[in-house]
């Protein structure tokens, strides 16, 4: 895995889905600090959180982690 895949991805579906760091910590229910160095790559989130992340985007963990460039969140903002 990419250190920077995970970290890029996450910021471009938050983004994408209009969340900032603080919301997307308040669904994750984590603190926002927790969110952030997600970002940055300098920590990895557990696999329940990574599965929480997938449900509240639409997308996979494969993409989440860099194993295919097919994103279904695509079609997910799309309905």
């Amino acid at each position: 895995m990419s250190k920077d895949t995970f970290s890029e991805r996450l910021k471009e579906l938050r983004k994408l889905s209009g969340d900032t760091q603080k919301s997307l910590a308040k669904k994750l229910y984590v603190a926002q600090g927790t969110v952030s160095v997600y970002e940055q790559g300098r920590a990895r989130p557990t696999f329940e959180t990574l599965t929480e992340i997938c449900k509240l985007y639409g997308t996979s963990a494969d993409y989440l982690l860099g194993l295919t460039d097919d994103d279904p969140s695509d079609a997910f903002r799309k309905k």
